[in-house]
């Protein structure tokens, strides 16, 4: 993904964090044996999960306006692919 520019390198950086994040407090919630789980942590995952899908969106927007990003993920659809065949 060293092909993106700039911006989208930076919109695509921060989606990720957010999935990571998200995804490590989800599974943690719902792997908590001691049934602690409290409604002030799910309403923190949930707004984990609304700004992950925020960035994802705001690079997909890029990249449908910035032509080396559109490139960049393209070619890595490509080759996903042909390395699936």
């Amino acid at each position: 993904m060293n092909d993106l520019c700039p911006i989208g390198r930076g919109l695509q950086d921060k989606a990720a964090a957010y999935d990571h994040v998200f995804k490590t407090r989800l599974l943690a919630f719902f792997s908590d044996t001691h049934n602690s789980r409290n409604e002030d942590e799910m309403l923190e995952i949930e707004r984990l999960g609304v700004h992950h899908r925020a960035a994802d969106e705001a690079f997909n927007r890029h990249q449908q306006l910035c032509d080396t990003c559109a490139k960049a993920m393209n070619t890595q659809a490509k080759t996903a692919a042909s390395r699936s065949l």
